[in-house]
């Protein structure tokens, strides 16, 4: 298999973009090993062998074979979370097995030395909302009022201080599943009738930041020493604070 060719796609079966990459990379004829996470290890196999020569890592699935050594790119698209075989019922060692599942991929991700979109721990960072505030201030922009907290009182006298409306948002990622379904928390403006809820916020920390309104998003994905900016355009307004 031709190195310079392949395509390793890290995601999951639900994963629709994914879909449409692997069309266009058929089109193209380009080779591709699509590894769906929630898959291992159950259904797909994977192997690290080290001979004291070379470190060998290899995936086997229903729809064939890779070895790491002949991909020239990963793509870390959206993984999954590992699957446990249904008949362990002992929630301590499922819980063993999952986190043993992931560590194993972590430890397989950080072996590929070529080409990565994205490399895992640039995503893990580029996720974390206090991360990337702090980079965007040490770099000139300007970034507005916020604070990140579970002391309900310190948000409160903010809120009623500030001269701008301001929103709420999680910390990390607003999904949330309650009975069995996913709901989502979208980043909401904070109004006199939400002070006195602010008390919940001492179970988990929240992010209250003053709104500025916008003008556009930008969203730049760079490969490379190639850069592809897009110019959002939504809605400028947000609901209004009751």
């Amino acid at each position: 298999m031709c190195k310079e060719n392949k395509t390793l796609i890290v995601t999951n079966k639900e994963d629709i973009t994914a879909d449409y990459v692997v069309l266009e990379l058929q089109e193209r004829s380009t080779a591709y090993f699509r590894f769906n996470t929630e898959d291992f290890p159950e259904k797909i196999i994977a192997t690290v062998c080290l001979d004291g020569k070379k470190t060998v890592v290899s995936f086997k699935g229903v729809k064939g074979t890779s070895d790491l050594d002949e991909v020239y790119s990963i793509w870390y698209r959206r993984p999954g979370v590992p699957s446990v075989a249904e008949e362990i019922e002992d929630p301590g060692v499922k819980e063993f097995c999952k986190r043993e599942s992931e560590e194993f991929l972590e430890g397989v991700y950080s072996l590929f030395k070529g080409l990565w979109v994205s490399y895992p721990p640039y995503i893990f960072q580029a996720q974390n909302k206090l991360y990337q505030l702090d980079l965007a201030r040490n770099f000139g922009f300007d970034v507005p009022y916020t604070i990140i907290s579970n002391d309900a009182e310190r948000i409160r006298k903010f809120i009623k201080n500030s001269s701008y409306k301001v929103i709420a948002k999680a910390v990390r990622q607003g999904i949330l599943e309650i009975d069995r379904r996913e709901h989502v928390i979208f980043t909401n403006p904070v109004g006199e009738k939400h002070l006195e809820a602010l008390s919940d916020v001492k179970f988990s920390p929240c992010i209250f930041q003053e709104y500025i309104q916008k003008k556009f998003d930008v969203r730049v994905t760079v490969i490379g020493d190639k850069v592809f900016p897009v110019e959002i355009h939504t809605s400028p307004n947000i609901p209004s604070c009751p």
